[in-house]
C-alpha cells in the first residue's frame, strides 16, 4: 500500500495544473482537444437558441433537422433540444464553479501549511505554554 503524502507544494502542484486543465476541457479551452472544444460551442451555441444552419463563430453548424415547417412537432423539438442544451450548460457552470471552489480550498491549505510550518513551536516551547512554566531539566545521565 503506497502512502499520500499532502503537502503545501503537491497542493499548489494539483490545485494549478490538474485541476486548471479540468476546468480548461470543460469550459473548451484545452488547447489541443478539438472535440471538447467542439463540443462546447455546439452545447452554448444551442443553448444560445441558435438554429439557423449557419455555423457559429466556430464553424459549428447550429439546425436541428426537426423537419419541414408542416410538421408541426418541429417548433417543440427545437425549443425542447435548447432547453436541454441549456440545462447541460448550466451543469457545466455550476462543475466549474465547484472547480473553482475546490482551488481556492486547496490554495488556503496550501497557505494553513505554510503558515503553521513558520510557526510551529518546540516541544519546550509547548511544555512551556502548557506548563504556565519552564519544562523541568532533563534527567541526570549516569556513567556505569
Amino acid at each position: 500500500m503506497s502512502t499520500l503524502k499532502v503537502t503545501d507544494d503537491y497542493l499548489d502542484g494539483f490545485a494549478k495544473t490538474q485541476i486548471k486543465q479540468l476546468i480548461q476541457q470543460i469550459n473548451g479551452t484545452y488547447p489541443g482537444d478539438g472535440t471538447g472544444t467542439m463540443i462546447i460551442d455546439h452545447v452554448n451555441d444551442f443553448a444560445g437558441g441558435a438554429g439557423s444552419g449557419l455555423p457559429s463563430g466556430t464553424d459549428n453548424y447550429t439546425l436541428l433537422m426537426t423537419g419541414g415547417k408542416s410538421f408541426t412537432e418541429a417548433a417543440t423539438l427545437t425549443k425542447s433540444f435548447t432547453t436541454f442544451a441549456g440545462s447541460i450548460q448550466k451543469q457545466f457552470q455550476a462543475v466549474n464553479g465547484a472547480l473553482d471552489k475546490i482551488v481556492l480550498g486547496m490554495l488556503n491549505a496550501k497557505q494553513t501549511f505554510n503558515n503553521a510550518e513558520d510557526e510551529a513551536l518546540s516541544a519546550a516551547q509547548m511544555f512551556s505554554i502548557l506548563s504556565g512554566g519552564t519544562p523541568p531539566p532533563a534527567p541526570p545521565t549516569t556513567t556505569p
